[in-house]
This record gives structure tokens, sequence and C-alpha cells, in this order.
């Protein structure tokens, strides 16, 4: 198997794993995570604290994963570059269509404590989520493998049913909104 095809073999998990997300988040295993309320998640995503688990999250763990993907890509065959963005593409066009997250947004607007609009949660959810999605595909594809320990176990709590969106850093521990 060539290089371009473990690649291709590797996203495809990814995009198979986005077309079947479906939010369940009172049916998912939670001893894998820590998990917060609707009002918690709010608040975490709007703190522009350097330390809040959305933040380190982004930053501690998402973002140098991404650098270290462009700067790679600029430097990859025509191919593999084209399937990526093909791949990030359906991604983004899969999540667009996905009927649970547009209600997760509006389940989230009517809980007390939430301040945000529900198409200002569904902006960040759909983006946010797309962004996950993503950055697990652009590990697999930096690294063709599943070596890349924190992104697994995003598309993890992904594939239960499960919205990561933190990182609490003194437990090592994905924070995932809970509803119940």
């Amino acid at each position: 198997m060539s290089i371009s095809q473990s690649i291709e073999s590797l996203v495809n998990e990814v995009v198979e794993a986005a077309r079947q997300y479906e939010v369940r988040l009172s049916e998912t295993d939670r001893s894998r995570w820590k998990t917060a309320s609707a009002a918690t998640f709010c608040s975490d995503i709007h703190v522009d604290s350097e330390e809040s688990v959305y933040r380190l999250l982004l930053d501690v763990l998402v973002s140098p994963m991404e650098q270290s993907y462009r700067f790679v890509n600029s430097h990859r065959d025509d191919r593999i570059a084209q399937l990526l963005r093909s791949k990030t593409e359906e991604v983004v066009e899969t999540l667009g269509r996905n009927t649970t997250l547009k209600s997760l947004a509006s389940r989230l607007a009517g809980q007390p404590g939430v301040a945000l609009s529900e198409p200002e949660l569904w902006d960040f959810i759909f983006q946010h989520v797309s962004g996950m999605y993503i950055v697990v595909l652009q590990a697999r594809a930096l690294t063709n493998s599943k070596s890349i320990t924190f992104c697994e176990g995003i598309l993890d709590s992904l594939c239960l049913g499960a919205l990561p969106y933190g990182w609490d850093i003194d437990d090592d521990l994905m924070v995932c909104l809970s509803l119940d």
C-alpha cells in the first residue's frame, strides 16, 4: 500500500465517523472524560483566560497540531494535498447537514444560565465539531497513523456521541458537554 493510499484509508475513517456523528449526550460512557453543564459549557467557551478548559484544548493541543500540519502540507505531494482538501470539505458539508447538531443548539438555548442565542450556539457548535474532526484528519495525515493520542481521544468521544470542548490539564481529561 502506498503512502497516499494509507493516508486516504486513515482519513476516510474520520469522514465516515463524521457522517455517523449523532449527539447522544445522556447515553455515553463518561468514565473517559469530565462532563460540564450547559451553563458551564457556555461560560467556558467565552472565557478569555488562557487557563480555561476550552483555551487549553485549542492552544495547547489543537493549534500546534494544525500548525505542524500546515507546514508539512505545504511541502506535500499535490495528490495528497488535494485528497485532504476534498475530505475536509466533505466533513464540513456532512456536519452542516447534521440534524442532531442543530437540535443540540436548540436544546442548549433553552437551558438555565445559557446567555447565547440559538444561532450563536449553532455557529459555535458547528465550527467547533467540524474543527475537531478536521484536526483528527490532519493528525492522521501528518503521521500516517493513529499515533496522536489526544486526537484519537477526541475522535473516540465524538464516536461515542459526546461533544468534547475542553481539556482539564490537572486531571488530564477531556471535558465534554452534558445536558443531564
